[in-house]
Order: C-alpha cells, then structure tokens, then sequence
C-alpha cells in the first residue's frame, strides 16, 4: 500500500483506513523500502518519480 511506503520513507501519513483523503507531512528521506509489486506497477512508478527530485 502507498501509505506503508510512503511511512518507511519517513513520511507522516493520516488517513482513513488507508482510504481518501490521505494527508501527508515531512519529507522523503533516501532508505530502502520494500514494495509488493504486483498491486500496481503505477505505485512503483510514482514513488521511484518522487523519490529522484
């Protein structure tokens, strides 16, 4: 789930349940995180864009 990741890169994350609307605060830090990849390759591809600036 995005919220898991998003929460091993250091980002606070407040939702409910996992569902709309998702509040964010902090910044990404540079550390490994472990994704499951076969939920959706967008995931993937969102965190990798977010991650590089």
């Amino acid at each position: 789930m995005i919220t898991d990741a998003l929460q091993q890169l250091g980002v606070k994350v407040e939702s409910n349940a996992g569902l709309l609307p998702i509040k964010l605060e902090g910044k990404l830090r540079a550390d490994q995180v472990n994704v499951d990849g076969s939920v959706s390759s967008q995931l993937l591809t969102g965190l990798l864009m977010a991650c590089r600036f």
